[in-house]
């Protein structure tokens, strides 16, 4: 896949209301982001919710785009401290989820060099616009066709990546993506004190999964008050 960037500037227009900038090596535009939330560093929030518009809806950067030859060029050093890990603004973590996954092997810079606004002003034809309330889900959800919305997590990822040593976090996502989506996904059978064991250490309503090429899932409701979406927290390869 050929190396691509997304580069993104943040310009507050009010307390809760930004213009979001974006350039690609082929197109620029700017979506307006309104941030309806009680929380703190709305303009650093604008920016992930317009980051995850772009790469995983308007899909600015090809389809069914990773991390792989990636490079995220943002205008808020601190998104790059919220993916090490070493960022105090923790309210903020949920909002990067999406991208310590399927994205985990972007580079992402904060480079001092800004984006042209004036020039991105002049070639606009439209602009896009987001609403974010509490009713926005910051995830990255995709459908599987036996047990509906899923999210995969880091975890899964690296548990994949333990267990079958492929050479990227991109390589195991899409991998871990065409186990999900296999319509040959079905709940194992397993012996009573090994389901037990099982979902004492995951969670009491987990479902384990069994799929193709002898690999089992474990999936767990998001919420106690509804089974989607699941969250995918564990795979094992069976012998």
């Amino acid at each position: 896949m050929s190396s691509k960037y997304l580069s993104v500037s943040t310009v507050a227009t009010g307390d809760t209301e930004f213009h979001v900038y974006w350039e690609t090596e082929q197109v620029s535009g700017r979506l307006d982001v309104t941030i309806e939330l009680p929380i703190e560093d709305k303009a650093i929030a604008a920016e992930l919710w317009a980051l995850r518009h772009l790469l995983l809806t308007a899909e600015v950067t090809g389809i069914n785009r990773t991390g792989d030859n990636l490079t995220i060029n943002v205008s808020h050093g601190a998104i790059r401290k919220l993916l090490m890990k070493k960022s105090s603004k923790k309210h903020l973590i949920r909002f990067t989820s999406w991208m310590t996954v399927r994205f985990r092997d972007a580079k992402v810079t904060a480079p001092k060099r800004r984006l042209d606004i004036e020039s991105i002003e002049q070639a606009l034809s439209e602009t896009g616009r987001l609403v974010i309330n509490t009713e926005s889900n910051p995830d990255d959800i995709t459908v599987s066709p036996v047990i509906g919305q899923v999210k995969i997590t880091q975890h899964a990822v690296s548990r994949y990546i333990e267990r079958t040593g492929v050479s990227s976090a991109s390589r195991a996502w899409r991998s871990i993506l065409q186990l999900v989506k296999s319509d040959l996904l079905h709940d194992a059978e397993l012996p009573a004190d090994v389901e037990l064991r099982k979902k004492r250490k995951h969670q009491e309503n987990a479902r384990i999964m069994n799929v193709m090429n002898n690999w089992q899932m474990v999936f767990t409701p998001a919420d106690e008050s509804s089974d989607e979406p699941w969250v995918l927290v564990t795979v094992y390869q069976r012998p």
